[in-house]
């Protein structure tokens, strides 16, 4: 089916953009909160209470405007489909294996991980139907390869070093944090196809951030047991403007628009989004943290937002007349 660029394209692609940014600031927010003393599951608990604590009183009160009509939106939001409640677990796997790589590994090695997850997207058909790339996959697994010899390019030029994860993190375990790293990086592409594989008929994106800020609400009982050597509330009190950033801006807005592009792009573009992680992380630490940009850095950002643009290219075929296109 064809159908405008604009309604095709343009929107899918600014919300892949937007959760990229968003999802930049995640290892800022990771860096400045572990700093203050919160353990990888204080911060995914805490990340996960903001979204509750934001979508659930005003999806409740429209529903309670709606009333007559409130069930019929919670079967059309996706409320009542599996895939919705598998999707929000595999967002807590997600949300948990970047931030416990992240304390595990140097900064820019963690992110590598993250971002591999294109490539994972592009080789799984041909590994899967035991075949070669077609033309439009060879010119995304270009892209692909630009946006991963960014990531490199990035490794190479600057790296936080165990030493100073140690220092942030005495317990710190470099086979933890490469193993939670590919974990988020392998669920970023089974979310990817399992959505558009679904269509229009999809899980709704306010859906799967309630059901993934709920299901990480069951685990509440058994960090707090964990949380008695120090004083969780008033931690939670005096950085509440840190976590409220990290629920909103790092975890509720790109999972909202993750989950709405990856319901119209491919896997392969979808899975994109990790690929900026480490450019915008790059430029936040440069602006937030001082941490100054070296010339191969910005080589290497430029071929992040090469690759990245390639695999749009190769996700997308003009037809005869020029004027529309159609997403694979």
């Amino acid at each position: 089916m064809q159908v405008s660029r604009s309604k095709l394209v343009v929107l899918p692609v600014l919300a892949l953009f937007i959760a990229g940014l968003s999802w930049g600031t995640t290892a800022i927010f990771v860096r400045l909160l572990g700093l203050k003393g919160f353990t990888s599951f204080e911060l995914l608990e805490l990340r996960l209470v903001v979204v509750g604590a934001v979508l659930l009183p005003g999806y409740g009160t429209w529903l309670f405007l709606r009333k007559k009509k409130s069930g019929e939106t919670l079967r059309a939001h996706g409320f009542t489909n599996r895939t919705t409640y598998l999707i929000g677990a595999s967002m807590v796997l997600y949300y948990l294996g970047a931030i416990v790589a992240v304390q595990n590994l140097p900064l820019v090695l963690a992110v590598l991980l993250i971002g591999s997850s294109p490539l994972l997207a592009w080789l799984w058909p041909l590994i899967k139907e035991r075949r070669g790339a077609k033309p439009q996959e060879r010119l995304q697994g270009l892209g692909v390869l630009l946006g991963i010899l960014g990531l490199i390019g990035f490794a190479i030029a600057k790296s936080d070093g165990m030493k100073s994860v140690l220092q942030a993190n005495p317990n710190a375990s470099p086979v933890l944090g490469y193993l939670c790293g590919l974990l988020s990086a392998i669920v970023t592409v089974l979310n990817s196809r399992v959505l558009k594989s679904h269509g229009e008929h999809a899980p709704s994106p306010v859906a799967i951030s309630i059901v993934t800020s709920a299901m990480g609400l069951i685990l509440f009982p058994f960090f707090l047991m964990d949380a008695g050597h120090h004083d969780l509330l008033l931690m939670a009190k005096e950085s509440l403007g840190l976590l409220i950033g990290f629920g909103v801006i790092a975890t509720l807005i790109p999972g909202l628009a993750q989950a709405f592009a990856s319901t119209k792009l491919s896997p392969v573009l979808s899975s994109t989004v990790t690929i900026q992680l480490q450019l915008w992380t790059a430029v936040f630490g440069w602006l937030i943290l001082d941490e100054r940009l070296t010339g191969i850095q910005f080589l290497a950002a430029a071929l992040v937002l090469a690759g990245t643009l390639t695999c749009l290219l190769g996700a997308t075929r003009r037809t005869g007349d020029g004027r529309s296109i159609r997403l694979k």
